[in-house]
């Protein structure tokens, strides 16, 4: 062995080499487990500038919303000003409409209106002579129906049914003169309703009141028109009708039931069932008889129509007269 082997550190005993390897490893896996104890580094801060470059980003990020915004908020500004400038246009257009309808109404609507109370006039006239016609068939009705009916209680069916048949002519006339009275009644309540919208172009107070009066008096007339219809209900058109149609076109039969009634009264040999049958059919006779003149029509309530109906017919005069004022050139009354 050489001198410089034997002063080589590395020429140590191998217990002498571990002296200071252990410490070493030993100083390291310390080191390794404090390195992985240590908390994960916390993320760094951005620098002042990083933060002024975002700020300023946003800035200009807000700044270009603001404006898409505006612009957006313009368009829909522009598209309500458009569509209100429309609108305006068309309400002008309707109003100018409007005020040259007002202008010619104002000055057509007199003209028109006496024409409308003409045709009512007309009308009107049609009712009157209906109600004096009913009036005297009531009348004569009344006067038929007395004789008949004495007949009737001595149940001479035979002798009465001439009397009868010119009664009932007398019915069917009146209904007929009270239907033609409703006909032209509805008439003049379609004109007064065309008339009303037509005369609030009219700015008098004489021809309002004039026709405020007119309505009042048709009203009148159609109160009086349903007093009369319900009072010929009652009295020519119900059952006593149906009682006096029945006695006319069944005459003969009930000639025979009588006949037969005291036939079997005298011999009184009749069956039991054909007493029974015989014994109704009297009874049916009988409410024939005593039903069809139970109630006579009120001859004052044709009377006091066919007044409602002069009072309607002078309010009409009245009012042509003050449209015929006020218009030049209008049409004389009819009178």
């Amino acid at each position: 062995m050489s001198d410089f082997e034997i002063d080589s550190p590395f020429h140590e005993k191998k217990s002498s080499r571990l002296v200071w390897i252990v410490p070493s490893v030993v100083l390291h896996v310390f080191i390794l487990i404090i390195w992985l104890l240590l908390p994960e580094a916390p993320p760094r801060k951005p620098t002042d500038r990083a933060l002024m470059i975002n700020s300023a980003q946003a800035e200009q990020l807000q700044r270009h919303v603001e404006d898409a915004n505006l612009v957006a908020l313009k368009a829909q500004v522009s598209q309500l000003q458009a569509i209100k400038g429309a609108m305006a246009q068309i309400r002008e257009s309707r109003m100018t409409q409007l005020r040259s309808f007002e202008e010619q109404m104002l000055v057509e609507a007199p003209k028109g209106a006496p024409e409308l109370f003409v045709q009512l006039l007309d009308a009107q006239t049609s009712i009157i002579p209906a109600y004096q016609e009913m009036l005297d068939i009531v009348r004569v009705s009344i006067e038929k129906g007395a004789e008949a009916q004495v007949l009737l209680e001595a149940k001479r069916i035979e002798a009465v049914r001439p009397q009868l048949v010119q009664v009932k002519a007398h019915w069917d006339d009146a209904r007929m003169r009270m239907d033609a009275v409703e006909r032209a009644t509805a008439q003049i309540s379609a004109l007064v309703n065309t008339a009303d919208v037509r005369l609030e172009w009219v700015l008098d107070p004489v021809i309002e009141k004039h026709f405020s009066q007119l309505k009042e008096s048709i009203e009148g007339a159609h109160q009086a028109n349903s007093e009369v219809r319900d009072d010929l209900n009652r009295s020519f058109f119900g059952r006593s009708y149906h009682y006096l149609n029945d006695l006319v076109k069944k005459n003969e039969r009930f000639i025979w039931v009588i006949e037969t009634a005291e036939q079997a009264r005298i011999d009184g040999v009749l069956e039991d069932k054909s007493k029974q049958w015989l014994k109704k059919e009297v009874e049916r006779l009988n409410r024939t008889l005593s039903g069809i003149f139970v109630d006579e029509p009120e001859v004052g309530l044709i009377a006091d129509a066919m007044k409602a109906q002069v009072e309607v017919t002078r309010s009409t005069k009245a009012l042509l007269l003050s449209l015929s004022q006020q218009t030049s050139g209008g049409e004389a009354v009819p009178q």
